[in-house]
This record gives structure tokens, sequence and C-alpha cells, in this order.
């Protein structure tokens, strides 16, 4: 994996974790039409990475500090470089000042290809 400027992981990595859709009380629903997960934010971590998949929530490892929303807005691009999708997609309907959010991604599509995606940034 290559390091950017500051000695970080540029790509996310993925460690340990089964992910799965569970009927109820998972990390992922669909509503309406639009996509919503649970997530866990981890700030001040080493390097951004999807860590694990428990209790029902996704939990998301980022360098940023919670400080001023820095970590909002680093969770948003990372969540939008891996899904492949725009950050005007992605919002954070509830948790603002909290680790634990709710994120609502506003683009139509199967969950399978969001389970796909979180699958696939560990290869």
């Amino acid at each position: 994996m290559k390091n950017n400027v500051n000695g970080r992981h540029s790509r996310p990595c993925f460690c340990r974790g089964k992910l799965q859709r569970e009927s109820r009380g998972g990390f992922l629903t669909e509503k309406g039409g639009r996509i919503f997960l649970k997530v866990k934010v981890i700030p001040r971590a080493s390097c951004n990475e999807i860590k694990e998949f428990s209790e029902g929530v996704l939990k998301v490892r980022l360098t940023s500090p919670p400080v001023e929303g820095k970590a909002n807005k680093q969770l948003i691009t990372f969540l939008s470089e891996n899904f492949k999708i725009k950050k005007s997609e992605i919002k954070i309907v509830s948790g603002l000042k909290s680790r634990e959010k709710l994120i609502e991604i506003s683009v139509k599509a199967n969950p399978e290809t969001f389970i796909n995606a979180i699958k696939r940034i560990k290869s």
C-alpha cells in the first residue's frame, strides 16, 4: 500500500469483520428508495479504513480529529470515494456531534451494491 505525504495510507484498508445484511437492526437499511447506514466513527486513527461490522453498526476509522466537523467532512469524502458516488448524495441525518451517525445516501441503488462495495475495500 502506498503512503501519502503524512505517512498514512492513501487507500483505505479493511481489517477483520464479517459484513452481512441483517433483516433487523442491520447497519444498512432501505426506506423509500434511499439507503441508510449506521456508522460509528473512530477519529484520530492511524489510517482511514472500515474496521469491522459489529452490533448493527459499521465502524469507520478516520485520521481527522473530531474538531469543527473535520471528521464529518472526511467521513463524507471517504464514503463518496469508496462507493463512487457524489458527495452531495451523502447526508448525515443524525449524530453530527456524536460518534454514532446515521448516514443517508440518496442514490437509488440496490443495497447489495453497497455491501459489495464495502467488501471490495478489503481487497
